[in-house]
């Protein structure tokens, strides 16, 4: 089965760790214990998972002219992932998460997003011959939501199945483009986002996905975290 994975690159990142006994203060410097970096994200971490699974899977994402855009685009080339449709920017730096992390598992997170917020409406015309191609095309929501919608308007043009995972839950999330989503995959908070339903047990899950039907989508999923 093809699949393309129009991943909007705000998930698609290189990571920067330093692992350290405790946080700096304002002003202050601490010795670092270890130091680990790496890509990832939301969009290439689901590209890979699909590869290993052996899908034919396609990136759409954006990184910027440098080390690290390249670094990420050899690694999930390695990983079987197709980067052909990733594109180059030449205004923008590739995305970055810049990690600390204490003694206690603690972390302090900043997340630069770079050629990610380039993911628009025009993007997404680019890659129609791509999108159309496919047997599904999965998207999340920390990008233009103008060029997420455009994307799954040209899916739904095209006959594709959407996937939809709206996250990072945010209160006013865009309801129009559940409305264009075949399957979506919430957690407990987006889901409670989107239907107003609050979140707490499997029953209340469960009234939340047959929302989420009312909305558009054949098909709800709610992940529940620890609770499964």
């Amino acid at each position: 089965m093809a699949y393309a994975v129009p991943l909007q690159t705000d998930r698609f990142r290189c990571f920067i760790c330093s692992y350290t006994k405790s946080f700096p203060q304002p002003g202050e410097s601490v010795r670092g214990e270890s130091f680990h970096m790496g890509s990832g994200g939301k969009g290439a971490n689901q590209a890979v998972a699909a590869a290993k699974l052996d899908a034919e899977v396609q990136l759409i994402a954006r990184v910027g002219n440098d080390s690290f855009g390249r670094s990420n685009v050899e690694d999930l080339s390695r990983q079987g992932v197709d980067v052909s449709q990733v594109e180059v920017s030449e205004s923008s730096h590739t995305g970055t998460a810049t990690i600390t992390v204490n003694a206690h598992g603690e972390n302090t997170i900043v997340v630069t997003l770079g050629a990610n917020l380039e993911l628009d409406e025009a993007c997404a015309e680019r890659h129609k011959e791509t999108i159309g191609k496919a047997s599904l095309v999965m998207a999340q929501a920390e990008v233009s939501r103008k060029g997420n919608k455009r994307l799954f308007e040209l899916a739904k043009e095209l006959g594709v199945t959407t996937f939809f995972n709206p996250a990072p839950g945010v209160p006013d999330t865009d309801k129009s483009m559940v409305a264009l989503t075949d399957i979506i995959c919430t957690n407990e908070n987006e889901a409670e986002y989107l239907t107003g339903i609050p979140q707490g047990t499997l029953e209340d899950a469960k009234k939340a996905a047959s929302e989420m039907l009312t909305m558009g989508p054949e098909h709800a999923i709610i992940t529940l975290g620890q609770k499964g």
